[in-house]
């Protein structure tokens, strides 16, 4: 069995987003000790890239070596490079600490307009846009182009960062979130303030959590898996995405009881959110214009929500994907989804992908919609898969990284291209 499958199966987290679409981190290959991440000489064999972050416009890894690389949009410095120009992509180049690249990466992930990296030491350190206090400094600002330490954050062990917030898990199992909370996706049960320094989220009855096992970020809402396999979200639910009927901004942490087994993974997206079940069934909820939940059909059969008032969307409980030869084919390992369309990663390496296929995004040649799975092509190796807002990004066993979908803002690192409806590999990066 690979390291990834046992991880997967273990139920063990290591950095990252190894849950969600913003951040993953899997060692492929020679197994090795990442306590030693950030020392060079720990490490023999390749160099290969072990984990991906594609979130928004943005894509990032990290290599085995602790080296971290971004490239795509940057107009707010989120791919770490201490430089930033609006409307001109970066190139494929090492997050920079203080003027030199940073070390001792496990994972890494690229938020709208802000970027973090979990370093061996347990420490977290962000950059990027802070309007809204996402960097967790205990303040406000535009940009902040240095990658420094994320303030009063005791050492974790996963995080994500997708839109304007920010959430990490800590050692003693504590979930934490800082940035905006306008919708309550901070989960301190008070929605309304930005929060500038990280803050325990708390359950409904507003006791702390205390048993997160791994948090997915959304846009304007959040979801984690206890360590009892059980899936909470919190934060903006008029579309459903949520998980919880009759809230339409939840601001602590509410069980989605109607999902029929423990979860193995999960991902918190724009408006909807999807998650693997330990049984190796994938279930989605939200909004369902584009095909996103993968049941086969557009619509949602509810009333969608209007200008921020909720419809009746949000009460109807998750949904099976539907069946097909691509489906069960996969033995479901992760679950990543974007603005409108999903994917999941199958532990025989391959990846499925159904919604919106604008841009090429689901990778499977067309650029059509699709209400259920289909299968990236050319792909029958990925260890690690992150879907942006429209694009996605996968490593493969060897170690190289490949990417699919938009490419308005760079994100395929490939400037001849607007867009590709199948997968490109991403030059300039550490090579195996």
């Amino acid at each position: 069995m690979s390291l990834l499958h046992w991880l997967l199966r273990s139920g063990v987290v290591i950095g990252g987003l190894s849950v969600s679409a913003c951040s993953l981190l899997f060692t492929v290959g020679q197994e090795q000790d990442i306590s030693d991440a950030g020392d060079a000489d720990a490490f023999t064999g390749p160099n290969l890239i072990v984990g991906v972050s594609a979130v928004w416009n943005s894509s990032c890894v990290v290599d085995k070596r602790g080296g971290a690389y971004c490239w795509g949009a940057n107009g707010d410095g989120q791919t770490g490079t201490e430089t930033m120009e609006v409307g001109v992509p970066s190139p494929v180049g090492p997050v920079l600490d203080h003027g030199i690249p940073l070390v001792g990466a496990q994972s890494i992930a690229v938020g709208e307009a802000h970027g973090c990296a979990l370093l061996t030491s347990g420490a977290m350190n962000c950059w990027g846009d802070n309007n809204n206090g996402q960097l967790g400094r205990g303040f406000e600002s535009d940009t902040e182009l240095i990658a420094d330490p994320v303030s009063q954050l005791a050492p974790i062990v996963q995080f994500s960062a997708r839109g304007p917030h920010t959430c990490a898990v800590s050692t003693d199992q504590s979930l934490y979130c800082w940035g905006r909370d306008g919708a309550g996706e901070a989960g301190n049960g008070e929605p309304g303030e930005d929060i500038s320094l990280p803050a325990q989220v708390q359950y409904l009855d507003t006791t702390l959590v205390d048993n997160a096992r791994s948090v997915s970020v959304g846009r304007y809402h959040t979801c984690f898996i206890s360590t009892d396999d059980e899936t909470y979200c919190f934060g903006w639910n008029i579309h459903g995405q949520a998980g919880v009927p009759d809230v339409g901004y939840p601001s602590s942490a509410m069980l989605v009881d109607s999902l029929p087994g423990p979860t193995r993974a999960v991902s918190a997206g724009y408006k909807h959110s999807c998650a693997v079940l330990v049984d190796g069934s994938i279930y989605c909820w939200g909004i369902n214009d584009d095909g996103q939940l993968g049941t086969g059909t557009d619509d949602a059969g509810c009333t969608p929500a209007v200008d921020d008032v909720p419809g009746d969307c949000l009460l109807n409980p998750p949904a099976r994907i539907l069946s097909n030869a691509f489906v069960d084919a996969c033995t479901p390992s992760d679950v990543s989804v974007g603005r409108s369309h999903s994917c999941v990663l199958c532990e025989e390496g391959q990846i499925l992908c159904w919604g919106d296929g604008g841009s090429g995004r689901l990778g499977n040649g067309g650029s059509t919609p699709s209400s259920e799975a289909v299968r990236v092509m050319g792909i029958d190796d990925a260890v690690a898969l992150s879907v942006g807002d429209t694009h996605a990004c996968a490593v493969h066993a060897s170690g190289t990284v490949s990417c699919w979908g938009e490419n308005d803002h760079g994100q395929l690192a490939a400037p001849e291209l607007s867009s590709s409806n199948l997968p490109v590999d991403i030059p300039g990066l550490p090579v195996p």
